[in-house]
């Protein structure tokens, strides 16, 4: 099925219109984009789509920077440019503040989205560990399956030290995992 994609929503999927004038959510792809699809997933409202094929891609399209981005679940928009990403992300608050929050489109002022460094800049962060296999690293895309990485490149200096040298958040990770009754793993915000 060939698609014309309208906007991003929130998560990030791209929303489409199918020929039955049923929603399609269509992850990884940007405004304006035209792609071929599979769906994979027919729900009451809306259908969910893969890609097949990019026919018509976006100027703001760009290579993901990070080497784990086609299977690391926290990065949403890295294949959008900088300054594209925070568009989008300021017309996702203003379609919710409409949509969910009954706003009228118009009847409030919204700042332009503040961005600031694109790498290295974030200081707080859930790393998730498996204590048995003394494994530490993100959640798979859309599953509870752990990706172990070397380095994410959002992080700061410090924060990619410790994937590195995971050593202490396993000693960290002992001391909380009492709330997890297997004991097996579980996250920890750093």
């Amino acid at each position: 099925m060939r698609l014309f994609i309208e906007k991003l929503i929130s998560g990030g999927d791209g929303l489409a219109i199918g020929e039955d004038g049923k929603k399609v959510f269509v992850a990884r792809t940007l405004p304006g984009e035209v792609v071929d699809v599979t769906i994979d997933q027919i729900k009451g409202g809306y259908n969910l789509a893969t890609v097949d094929a990019l026919l018509e891609a976006s100027g703001h399209r760009i290579q993901p920077a990070c080497p784990y981005w086609d299977i690391c679940g926290g990065c949403d928009f890295q294949y959008a440019d900088a300054a594209f990403q925070a568009v989008c992300k300021q017309e996702i608050v203003l379609d919710n503040l409409s949509r969910l929050g009954g706003l009228e489109t118009g009847s409030f002022h919204l700042e332009p989205t503040v961005t600031g460094p694109a790498w290295n800049y974030r200081n707080r962060v859930r790393f998730h560990v498996d204590l048995p296999n003394k494994q530490v690293g993100f959640l798979q895309r859309k599953s509870s399956s752990l990706v172990r990485i070397e380095g994410c490149p959002i992080l700061t200096e410090g924060l990619n030290a410790l994937l590195a040298d995971p050593k202490p958040l396993f000693e960290a990770a002992r001391k909380v995992m009492f709330a997890n009754k297997a004991r097996k793993g579980g996250y920890l915000e750093v």
